[in-house]
């Protein structure tokens, strides 16, 4: 999946280089507003894909199985400890 992911992405891209070299032939069959939904459709699959990219990188990361009962985690209060992990929490007092 990995790699059908960067071959799409690397299309996408060679797609919006395209758009970009060849916008002032294109606007001759198509209209500008088209030109620009297809140009923010392909950056939105290019989002997608880094998204599906990301979640491939870190699908296996071992802070699923700590969490308990599918809660997040407090990675503020891990890292830094409770007393520092809501900045705000000292403002009410």
């Amino acid at each position: 999946m990995d790699e059908a992911i960067v071959k799409v992405d690397q299309a996408a891209a060679a797609l919006l280089q395209a758009l970009d070299a060849y916008e002032a032939e294109m606007t001759s069959c198509l209209a500008a507003q088209d030109l620009k939904r297809l140009r923010a459709e392909v950056v939105n699959l290019r989002r997608s894909l880094l998204g599906l990219e990301m979640g491939v990188l870190y699908h296996d990361w071992a802070g699923d199985a700590a969490r308990p009962e599918g809660k997040a985690i407090d990675v503020c209060g891990e890292a830094f400890g409770p007393e520092k992990a809501d900045p705000l929490a000292k403002i009410g007092d």
